[in-house]
């Protein structure tokens, strides 16, 4: 956990993170060829793995932990379940639209982007009393009503993008409407959440785990919501994964037997009595939250500490806990959190906890007449004054035939204010009574209620629900924000170091050439125009190298691309300094191409690095040595497979050692990719970090002799030697956490 939560994502460049993304197509915008369209995105082969991986361990984390039970339930839902849920009513966003453009805004995000930029406008001359109105402003407009929202729109003078006036602010309901059935007689939605479904099968789950309470209910899969204005790459999109988890609980024990395992972990919380008074986050323990009220209950601070636990486990670096104001509460709960994650955009919701008290069970219970309860038994029998219900089922069965069952469920379930009304008026007379488009006539001798002292063993209860809601896509994005880095060039580190390393190969002038000549160099003379061109182009740069580039015995070799550019004599010049032992003649039965003499020489030497030339303005883009942190446990694939060259991948013990450790890699459960390009080893470990892979096993021309390989990690670049017939089990125990690399660089022998 860290110290302080910063402003901002430290050293982060939202274009460079866009265009690795872009490139290695971690996500893209669905349906591009046809302009796309706003809020609808599609997961590439890396974003997949990462979701999938993502999604694997939060079940492990979650359901199997707690022994929760799954299910999947449909996308689309009839209009008559979010009538009764209030979704129908409430689940809206307030909209604006610019009086001259009609561009449409979602009021309370352009709120917070207005003040924002008014904040860190350099030219605004804002007094403290302006600014510290903005900033509340800031805090306030997720739960402002539409009367708030003229007010603050007219004080601030809050005008459109373009400069014009908004019109009056008006809700917007957020669900998809569709037909259902070919006839279109009746509405249904697409589900904006997961929680319905769950929470309908409440009677279901209940039997299943043979009555015993507290149990939790969970699923995963896609939720729709038509968002005003889709933004911010995956963060506000109109379809995406969601995880959610419905936690049946007693509402007068809410203790967890569990809380002891997370009373002590510290979280940042933001509570709304702070947020109020302007002040900052404040760091503390659970423990100390909920002993304190801050959070409401035992369960609902076990579930936070579970979530702390969970993004943390993913790698997520920047989290902290805000709870909502009274005034932007959703109209089901009674306390609620959310789990915040800093992107380059702010601090955005990627997790929602919320206690739904017995919202949804009581008011769908009302609805159908259904009894939506939990059974709790006394520790001893006890003395109460309850409701009797004496109901003549025969009678009602023979007067109602067909519509009995209805009218006894009705009967069964009556509230007991309800119920005692309804009997006195069957006193006086028979009293039609109302279930669904039917009218029932009941009289005094079917039914009669009372108050009556009983000896009971136990009660009914209708559940409360404690609900933690993972927005799978906003997670995986903030993650990847955070986790991104661009690797600092060999000259930074060179320089951060104080001169100890060196580079591997430098551009010298001719005086300095001389003066190395017996240190056993190796003067390459590039005469020809078309070279010099080449390496120019490469290096992207206006800097114009010297005539003479300098290798030295030890020292780097020109890359791939500058050997291609020479004569096959000047190659064998530079082998006959840096790799004697490879063949290099062009003539014969077994003739040898410029190419196998270049894939050999860079094999034999260990990977040509790149002659270095000093640099005049920024890098190519594509060039940078850009990746993702990702722990090994959610990255894409836990290790690539690096032959060291063509002619290493060519060899028969390659071959076989690739398909040895493929078959053992799938059988471990250990995502692989194989890259046998004639790129040098450099690039290859680039273009590895650049989709998050954690691990590289290097092959070459001396594994078979040895019978060992280099095992590289990503985040340090630190090598180590293992045996080929371990590599497998050694990677297993990396990617199980059950080996720390710290750990393999003490165990193992380190590449120098």
């Amino acid at each position: 956990m860290t110290e302080s939560l910063p402003e901002k994502l430290p050293n982060f460049k939202r274009p460079d993170f866009e265009d690795t993304c872009k490139r290695r197509f971690l996500y893209g915008l669905g349906f591009d060829c046809y302009g796309g369209v706003g809020g609808l995105y599609d997961f590439g082969p890396v974003g997949c793995q990462v979701k999938a991986n993502f999604i694997n361990l939060w079940r492990q984390h979650f359901v199997i932990e707690e022994n929760m039970l799954e299910v999947d339930t449909t996308c689309m839902t009839p209009e008559d379940v979010f009538k009764v849920s209030g979704h129908t009513q409430k689940f809206t966003d307030v909209m604006v639209q610019d009086s001259v453009t009609g561009d449409l805004h979602r009021i309370d995000k352009y709120l917070e982007e207005w003040g924002e930029k008014k904040l860190n406008d350099k030219k605004a001359k804002l007094t403290e009393e302006q600014r510290a109105d903005i900033k509340k402003l800031i805090i306030t407009a997720d739960g402002m009503s539409i009367p708030e929202f003229k007010e603050a729109i007219q004080k601030f003078d809050v005008k459109s993008p373009n400069g014009n006036a908004f019109t009056e602010p008006k809700d917007f309901n957020l669900m998809f409407p569709t037909p259902i059935g070919p006839a279109g007689d009746r509405l249904g939605y697409l589900r904006p959440e997961l929680a319905q479904g769950i929470l309908l099968n409440f009677k279901r789950l209940l039997e299943f785990n043979a009555g015993n309470m507290p149990f939790a209910g969970a699923a995963i899969g896609s939720a729709f919501r038509n968002e005003i204005a889709p933004r911010n790459n995956l963060l506000r999109v109109r379809e995406f994964t969601l995880a959610e988890i419905e936690h049946f609980v007693n509402p007068n024990d809410k203790n967890c037997v569990k809380f002891a395992q997370v009373a002590n972990l510290e979280a940042w919380l933001w509570p709304k009595d702070v947020q109020e008074a302007g002040k900052e986050p404040i760091k503390m323990t659970l423990g100390d939250a909920v002993s304190k009220g801050i959070i409401d209950n035992e369960t609902l601070g076990y579930f936070m500490g579970r979530t702390m636990m969970f993004v943390e486990m993913i790698g997520m670096k920047y989290v902290r806990f805000r709870q909502h104001r009274c005034n932007e509460m959703a109209h089901y709960a009674s306390d609620c959190w959310d789990a915040e994650c800093l992107s380059s955009f702010g601090w955005v919701e990627c997790v929602g906890l919320a206690d739904r008290s017995c919202y949804d069970l009581e008011n769908h219970g009302k609805a159908r007449n259904t009894d939506f309860v939990a059974y709790e038994k006394f520790p001893e029998p006890k003395i109460v004054n309850e409701l009797d219900r004496d109901i003549k089922k025969g009678l009602v069965n023979k007067t109602f035939k067909k519509d009995a069952p209805a009218v006894l469920t009705y009967l069964t379930n009556l509230p007991q204010v309800e119920a005692l009304e309804l009997d006195k008026k069957l006193d006086e007379a028979t009293v039609t009574i109302a279930i669904g488009d039917g009218n029932f006539p009941v009289e005094r001798g079917m039914v009669k209620f009372a108050m009556k002292d009983k000896k009971v063993e136990g009660r009914n209860y209708i559940p409360n629900v404690i609900e933690p809601s993972f927005g799978v896509g906003r997670l995986i994005y903030t993650l990847l924000e955070q986790v991104y880095f661009v690797r600092k060039s060999e000259e930074e580190e060179t320089k951060e170091e104080g001169g100890k390393k060196r580079a591997t190969a430098e551009l010298k002038t001719e005086k300095q050439a001389d003066s190395d000549n017996d240190n056993n160099s190796v003067r390459v003379k590039l005469e020809n125009n078309d070279i010099l061109s080449k390496v120019k182009n490469e290096q992207q740069t206006d800097y114009d190298p010297p005539t003479d580039i300098m290798v030295e015995n030890g020292g780097g070799i020109p890359t791939r691309k500058q050997l291609e550019a020479m004569k096959v004599a000047e190659i064998r010049e530079i082998v006959r300094a840096h790799a004697p032992g490879v063949r290099t003649d062009t003539g014969g039965k077994d003739r040898r191409t410029k190419d196998d003499i270049i894939s050999d020489l860079l094999s034999a030497v260990g990977g040509a690095a790149e002659v270095k030339i000093e640099k005049q303005g920024a890098a190519d883009k594509n060039e940078k040595r850009a990746g993702f942190a990702l722990p090994a446990r959610i990255a894409p694939y836990k290790v690539s497979i690096l032959p060291l060259s063509p002619t290493v991948f060519r060899e028969k013990f390659c071959q076989e050692l690739i398909a040895k450790w493929r078959s053992q890699f799938s059988s471990m459960g250990i995502s692989y990719k194989v890259d046998d390009g004639s790129q040098k080893i450099g690039k290859k470990y680039a273009r590895s970090d650049e989709i998050g892979i954690p691990f590289n096993l290097t092959i070459d021309q001396t594994t078979e002799s040895a019978g060992k390989v280099t095992l590289r990690e990503r985040d340090s670049t630190k090598q180590i030697f293992v045996a080929v017939d371990e590599a497998a089990a050694i990677l297993s125990d990396l990617c199980q956490d059950r080996l720390t690399w710290e750990q393999a660089l003490v165990k193992f022998e380190v590449k120098e």
